[in-house]
């Protein structure tokens, strides 16, 4: 099962990212290549013409894609069919990437739309030992915020709203480990902050 992506197509580039210097133009050679490598990890195998149709290239330009990604290790060509699939080398694109990274990515529009609707400040945070780790916040945009976070700040379980809402929300299980760990880190001496919940 593969990760829906969205594809980097020129017409999906957002135009006020633009600030207008040749510099930050698109590469759209860059955006093609990457536009066939997640359609072939989508299909995990194909031909030339399926993945030329499929991403709207000319077949040329799909080919001199794809044996540039051979070339780079990231794809094999099956001698036998001349059909394409993706290596393990791919698989290491998505290494500094992790779950708590697509929360922010999903969270960030959704933000800043509530974050517009009802000025006041709003943030997501997840677990993160025995503190909560805010991964994406409005408190920048919004003029009601009096102290201003920022994410990969971690806050007290029990003293933030995101942590008390964990606490609520979680399984029985979770909550009595989570207090249990929160007893011991007042112990002296002791950093129970250290330790990861597993």
């Amino acid at each position: 099962m593969h990760a829906q992506v969205t594809p980097h197509s020129e017409a999906q580039l957002d135009p006020q990212e633009d600030t207008g210097r040749d510099s930050t133009r698109p590469i759209r050679a860059l955006n093609r290549g990457l536009d066939v490598l997640t359609e072939l990890n989508r299909l995990e195998r194909a031909a030339i013409n399926t993945l030329a149709a499929a991403v709207g290239l000319p077949r040329t330009t799909t080919y001199r894609i794809l044996e540039t990604l051979r070339l780079s290790g990231y794809v094999a060509r099956d001698a036998h069919d001349d059909c394409y699939r993706p290596t393990i080398m791919v698989r290491a694109l998505s290494d500094g990437f992790d779950d708590e990274a697509l929360v922010a990515h999903i969270a960030k529009p959704l933000l800043a739309a509530l974050g517009g609707q009802i000025v006041w400040p709003v943030a997501v945070a997840t677990p993160s030992g025995s503190t909560m780790m805010i991964r994406e916040t409005t408190d920048r945009q919004s003029p009601l915020a009096l102290e201003q976070y920022s994410a990969g700040v971690r806050v007290p379980m029990l003293s933030s709203a995101a942590g008390r809402a964990y606490l609520a929300f979680c399984s029985t299980q979770q909550r009595d480990t989570m207090l249990e760990l929160l007893a011991r880190s007042s112990l002296p001496g002791i950093d129970w902050r250290a330790i990861e919940l597993r």
